[in-house]
């Protein structure tokens, strides 16, 4: 970036200059990008009736357009396992995990997954880090017969490397007689720090016929797995040496989180311990302790969550009342540094039984930036039964415990009664739910509404909860019932989801669709989108995620007259609005089967790069079931980047410096220069961003007579 660029981006900045306002969306291009299609092709990877499966499990387009992802083997029309591999741009198809004689079956088989954490690091929503490492694991065989597992972290540089417990180790065995290891890995973070569970072999027995003995562990690349199991002998079986601990996630500072499972002196099982383990401190137990969550045969129960960046634990303990079945359940928060819980959520007379029986649990919170947990605490209004709903709340070290969500008379009963869930926790602190429309009772329920709680300011001491969604008299039923649902949150504060069309239908027929809508908590307004409707007024439309740039991305369902006849990728964001995925591609293996595209998985409209699903040619899609799909990688063509003429102000003269401060007046949403002529839109560099200062950049560049870039660099 340029030192003037830069320095007006600062006073721009400093202004509060912001992209809102009335202005004209930069559209998307058609034909503006290509389809690289991913995995394997081979025979071995192709069923008898041409079946080829090629799923995506994780991407760090910024690296290369990173990819992994596995392909289906088959022999005849047997399913054979599974190939993992690795896709960039500069290397397509890139083979990962194991694929030796011990992971080959005496028939052929050969089984390896990638990216399939299931703890995932706490800062993303991702099975690929920041280095575009991923894990994974290879299955084993006995001849014929599956022998385990080997966990694997895949480096795009030093490739698959093996991880986890193995062996006869003073902590235990984890090698049977027969050669059999079992490893799953969990979680993965930033600097390749891998968590995950191995199996014990003394003794060989389940749990309840069902969990096998196992330990934890985190291996730090070029080192063996430290064991991080919860010390004591209330976490061995007695008679047996049974014992069984799970890593559940992990920050990026390598604070880990997990549970052990107890025993009494009898061998019975009694509940579960959480705790957590840093290099300092080894393994400690967390969460409280006393009286109160003991049971009456001397059970405890306790749950942690993902750790925040920041190294707070979060989870519930259950609570026991005599010699009673309730089991009541206590929020809480251990905060970095210390192993003190603090008791969190709605703890009032609202929520507190006449025998100080309460229950609260967290649902959803920030993991980086400033710590807001939410959850919900029962009610009890003393109204004869157990259950009179769920209040949700959010909690802060300052702010303390506030109700929030939906509580006006549509979603509150007769007597007060109340039931609502927090989703999701945006970057900005607002929280998304939702709550349950009430009729004469909490068991009269008439639909669920969605709603985003924006945090406490000026005037709005408890904050302010917003009803999403749509509810007019389209998506209402003929008995009265409406139903929207969340289906997920961006990084930049847009909620997004459906809500259901009935067009006249009872609540039990759901076949006039759902109508996709998106909610930015920053400029508080609701866009409502509908893609295509049958003659009928049927629509269907699911968004899948939006990137970080604002690109929505999901498929809808396209009529003829009221027939189905295509499922349609879709990409949609405020700057260019709504385009299929088969309208942006040129070229490649899909520029000709057009109705093959099946589903965008995601968009960065700022990369350039994203990853869809489509059908192989010649490969229909049947609307009632049938067809398989594979993933492709998708790429912007770079001769498709072209700038605006440097007279940015049309008057027919370049290099001028009046255009100069023509663009920058427009660009700070002021007017032409001069006012009678007629400026381009700020959209310099045409990647569909505006009040980009990338545009700026660009701008300058061209002006200085350089080349068009999308940055300016």
């Amino acid at each position: 970036m340029s030192t003037t660029a830069r320095s007006i981006r600062s006073l721009l900045l400093l202004a509060g200059l912001s992209s809102s306002g009335n202005h004209a969306l930069a559209q998307w291009s058609q034909n503006e990008w290509t389809a690289q299609r991913l995995g394997y092709t081979d025979a071995i990877h192709t069923r008898n009736d041409g079946q080829q499966q090629s799923p995506a499990r994780g991407s760090l387009l910024a690296s290369d357009g990173l990819i992994v992802g596995i392909s289906e083997r088959y022999q005849g029309s047997e399913f054979t396992g599974s190939t993992a591999w690795a896709s960039t741009l500069s290397q397509p198809l890139r083979r990962i995990g194991f694929f030796d004689a011990i992971h080959t079956s005496s028939e052929g088989v050969q089984n390896s997954d990638v990216g399939i954490a299931v703890g995932l690091t706490a800062s993303r929503n991702t099975s690929v880090n920041a280095l575009g490492q991923s894990i994974g694991f290879s299955t084993r065989y006995d001849g014929a017969f599956e022998n385990g597992r080997t966990a694997w972290r895949w480096d795009p540089i030093l490739g698959t490397q093996r991880v986890g417990l193995t062996g006869n180790l003073a902590q235990g065995l984890f090698s049977s007689p027969v050669n059999e290891e079992y490893s799953q890995p969990i979680s993965i973070d930033d600097s390749g720090r891998v968590i995950g569970w191995s199996r014990r072999y003394e003794p060989d027995t389940l749990l309840a016929g069902v969990l096998p003995p196992s330990s934890a562990w985190i291996q730090i690349a070029g080192s063996n797995p430290t064991i991080l199991d919860l010390p004591g002998t209330d976490y061995v079986r007695p008679f047996d040496g049974f014992q069984r601990h799970e890593p559940r996630a992990m920050n990026n500072s390598g604070l880990v989180v997990g549970i052990s499972y107890r025993f009494d002196a009898f061998g019975a099982e009694k509940g579960q311990a959480a705790w957590s383990w840093t290099q300092a401190t080894g393994t400690q137990r967390i969460g409280p302790q006393g009286q109160r969550y003991l049971g009456f045969d001397g059970t405890e129960y306790a749950y942690t969550t993902s750790p925040t960046e920041a190294g707070d634990r979060i989870g519930a303990s259950w609570t026991f009342f005599d010699a009673t079945a309730d089991v009541g359940r206590d929020a809480w928060i251990a905060r970095a540094g210390t192993t003190t819980p603090e008791l969190i959520g709605l703890r009032g007379a609202d929520h507190t039984r006449a025998d100080g029986f309460q229950r609260s649990e967290p649902t959803t919170y920030r993991v980086t930036g400033p710590l807001r947990i939410a959850g919900y605490s029962q009610l009890f209004l003393d109204l004869g039964g157990f259950i009179d709903g769920r209040s949700s709340w959010s909690w802060t070290p300052t702010e303390g415990s506030l109700e929030i969500g939906l509580r006006d008379e549509e979603h509150t009963g007769p007597n007060g009664e109340r039931d609502g869930f927090p989703v999701f926790t945006l970057p900005n602190g607002a929280i998304a739910g939702y709550s349950d429309r009430l009729g004469n009772s909490i068991f009269d329920r008439t639909g669920q509404s969605n709603w985003v709680w924006l945090p406490p300011s000026p005037g709005f001491s408890q904050g302010q909860t917003i009803r999403l969604g749509i509810f007019d008299a389209l998506h209402t039923s003929s008995d009265s019932f409406q139903r929207s649902e969340i289906y997920g949150a961006s990084e930049a504060g847009s909620v997004f989801g459906v809500s259901y069309r009935y067009n006249g239908r009872d609540q039990f027929d759901i076949g006039s669709g759902r109508t996709l809508w998106v909610y930015d908590t920053t400029t508080r307004t609701q866009t409502n989108l509908v893609f295509n409707q049958s003659s009928a007024g049927d629509a269907v439309a699911l968004p899948l995620g939006m990137s970080n740039d604002g690109v929505l991305t999901g498929y809808f369902l396209e009529y003829q007259g009221t027939q189905i006849v295509a499922q349609r990728a879709f990409a949609w964001s405020a700057a260019r609005g709504i385009i299929t995925i088969n309208q942006l591609l040129n070229g490649g293996p899909l520029s000709q089967g057009i109705e093959n595209c099946f589903f965008a998985d995601s968009l960065e409209d700022a990369s350039g790069l994203g990853i869809v699903y489509a059908m192989p040619q010649g490969v229909l899609w049947n609307p009632a079931g049938g067809g398989w799909a594979t993933a492709y990688r998708v790429t912007r063509n770079a001769d498709t980047l072209v700038c605006d003429s440097i007279d940015f102000n049309n008057d027919g003269s370049l290099f001028d410096p009046t255009d100069v401060d023509a663009f920058f007046s427009v660009f700070s949403e002021g007017a032409c220069i001069p006012e009678s002529a007629t400026c381009n839109d700020v959209d310099f560099n045409n990647d569909g961003s505006l009040f980009d200062p990338c545009d700026l950049d660009a701008f300058l560049l061209v002006f200085s007579e350089g080349p068009c870039t999308p940055c300016g660099t």
